[in-house]
């Protein structure tokens, strides 16, 4: 691999990355968050899709979050990158999808990542009006060795 790495590199490489494609935007409803908001395209950093595990996600949103595991530096054993995206929709049926969509943009960006997984798992939510009611999310995980 050519490139250096490094969590802010790597982060903003994939935000980017998600940030251009127009099928994540679509499932993520950018065009009705923006009209609502009265946000533009390059205001949906840190609104819909998040360089930082983030809190204020609600119903759609990507987040991305990078680690560094460093082996044994007193060996040289070298280290990785682990690198998470969480993702949740309001139109939980689209999830599988998008999920797909970020697998793709993934292998483009980093075909020689290791230890892919793509997980789904529920999450409880509480909504003041309607009490609690869980949530499908997803979780793709997988690590970069330098």
């Amino acid at each position: 691999m050519t490139k250096e790495l490094s969590i802010k590199s790597i982060k903003e490489n994939i935000v980017d990355k998600l940030l251009n494609n127009m099928d994540v935007l679509n499932y993520l409803e950018a065009k009705e968050f923006m009209e609502g908001t009265h946000l533009k395209i390059s205001e949906l950093r840190n609104n819909l899709i998040f360089d930082h595990d983030s809190s204020h996600a609600y119903d759609n949103y990507i987040a991305v979050d990078v680690s560094e595991n460093e082996y044994s530096p007193l060996a040289n054993a070298g280290h990785d990158f682990t690198v998470i995206i969480k993702m949740g929709l309001r139109q939980e049926s689209n999830i599988d999808k998008m999920s797909e969509t970020i697998k793709d943009i993934i292998t483009k960006i980093y075909p020689d990542r290791n230890r892919y997984s793509n997980i789904p798992i529920k999450v409880t939510t509480t909504c003041p009006s309607c009490g609690q009611y869980e949530k499908l999310r997803r979780i793709i995980r997988f690590s970069i060795k330098c």
